[in-house]
Order: C-alpha cells, then sequence, then structure tokens
C-alpha cells in the first residue's frame, strides 16, 4: 500500500521546469527525485537514478510538499574565515584605490597586480596568500582587476593615422 501522496498537476509542471533550469548537479538530483517519488517510482529504482539514499529521497519528498522548491538548494556554507582583520582588508583597499606600488616601496611598480598586493600582505601583516587568494579578497573588497593599457606618451597622432590607414589597406590585399 502506497502512502505517499501524489502530485498536483501543478507541482509536476513546477518541477519539469526546475529541472530543465536547473545548472547545478546537486539541486536537479534532489528535484529528478522528488518528481519520481511524486509520479509514484519505487524509491529503489529511484535510488538507483539519483544515486542518493531511500531516506533522503524521502526526506527531500516530505520538505518539498511542506515548504516546495525553496528546499532545494544547498544552505550558505561559511569557509574558513579570513586571516586578514576587518581593518586590514579596508587598509589594503584604501591603499589600492589611493596609492601606487612605488609609493608604498615598491620600486618602478606603478600599478597593483595580486602578486604585488600577496608582497604587500605578507611584508605588511606578516600573512602569505595565493595569487588566487588574492584575487578572491580583491572580488569581496569590490575590486576589480585587469592588466593596464599603457599609451605612450611620445606617439605623433598623424603617424599613428597614417599607420592605420595604411594597415587597413595590408589586411584588404
Amino acid at each position: 500500500m502506497n502512502k505517499r501522496k501524489p502530485l498536483t498537476q501543478e507541482q509536476i509542471k513546477e518541477l519539469l521546469e526546475a529541472m530543465r533550469s536547473s545548472k547545478i548537479k546537486r539541486e536537479y538530483r534532489r528535484i529528478q527525485a522528488i518528481y519520481l517519488y511524486g509520479t509514484g517510482k519505487e524509491v529503489g529504482e529511484i535510488a538507483e537514478i539519483t544515486q542518493l539514499t531511500p531516506v533522503t529521497i524521502s526526506r527531500l519528498y516530505t520538505k518539498y510538499r511542506s515548504i516546495g522548491l525553496s528546499s532545494i538548494p544547498d544552505a550558505p556554507r561559511k569557509g574558513r574565515p579570513s586571516r586578514l582583520t576587518e581593518e586590514q582588508e579596508a587598509t589594503i583597499k584604501d591603499l589600492i584605490l589611493n596609492k601606487t606600488p612605488a609609493d608604498v616601496g615598491f620600486v618602478a611598480n606603478f600599478n597593483w597586480t595580486a602578486g604585488i598586493v600577496a608582497e604587500y600582505i605578507l611584508r605588511e601583516f606578516k600573512v602569505q596568500y595565493s595569487i588566487k587568494g588574492i584575487t578572491l579578497i580583491l572580488s569581496r573588497l569590490n575590486l576589480s582587476f585587469t592588466r593596464p593599457t599603457y599609451t605612450l606618451a611620445k606617439a605623433d597622432p598623424l603617424k599613428q593615422e597614417q599607420f592605420r590607414k595604411a594597415f587597413i589597406d595590408v589586411k584588404k590585399n
């Protein structure tokens, strides 16, 4: 005797749409398990298809029936706490926005790079970060990082225009 409550047509449409639009594999499997369970498939078969345990499938279905699709996504994960304090991060942001590396002792460097930021943090705060770690910090501080575009100070605009025209002619042929 099957005790599970079947899904309504509206819920089936909702789940099918959620499966089509899901880009996260874990969420897709959960939605798929709920859909299959709600449409009468056997738990063992669903477990085989989705690689979820029968208990998980039953819990997912019960949770979905009570609170809907909001039960599907993972809860946010905190991750490791930053090794820099909020004050140190604020100092770094202010430094990057208002000074050049040359201003703080990096000779002949006029643009901040992730490597220079890492060196600065190591020198000033005695904390070592990888380049990837620095890019994550910069993102968290709402700072973007790109390669600088250089312009020649002594460039002759007339000669540049002549070159562009000649280059277009060469490209056409």
